[in-house]
This record gives C-alpha cells, structure tokens and sequence, in this order.
C-alpha cells in the first residue's frame, strides 16, 4: 500500500493540516519580509529626495544670490 492512499479521511486531514498551515506560514513570512524590504527601499527614496531637495535649494539660493549680485553691480555701473 502507498502512503495515503487508502488513509483514514480523519486522519488524512489531520496530516495534511499541518502541511497547509505550513505552506500559508511560508507565504505569509515571505510577504512580511517583501513588505519590510519595500519600508527599507521607501525610507531609502525619502533620504534621496531630501538630499535632493536641499541640495536644490543651496544651488538655488546660489543661483539667485548670484544674479542679484550680478543685477546690483550693473545698475550700479549704469549710475556709477
């Protein structure tokens, strides 16, 4: 006789139970490891972004500071 095959239905379920909640474990440790590695790659993203963004604004307040600078001299050559 194969294994299982003429099992008491009482006792197949009580084999395969365990086996199914084992699977549905697996599935679910699999699913909370993606979603920590997805927490890990968005806080990574956020990082970037506010890195970018204040560099952004250093070479924007550059850029401007610049031109104001570059405006005052000229309308000081145009009066001077």
């Amino acid at each position: 006789m194969i294994w299982g095959e003429k099992c008491d239905p009482e006792l197949r379920k009580d084999i395969d139970e365990p086996a199914e909640i084992s699977a549905e474990n697996e599935s679910l440790q699999q699913e909370i490891k993606l979603d920590l590695e997805l927490k890990e790659a968005k806080s990574a993203i956020q990082e970037i972004c506010e890195v970018i963004q204040k560099r952004c604004g250093i070479t924007h307040g550059g850029v401007r500071r610049s031109a104001e600078r570059e405006n005052r001299d000229l309308k000081w050559k145009e009066n001077g």
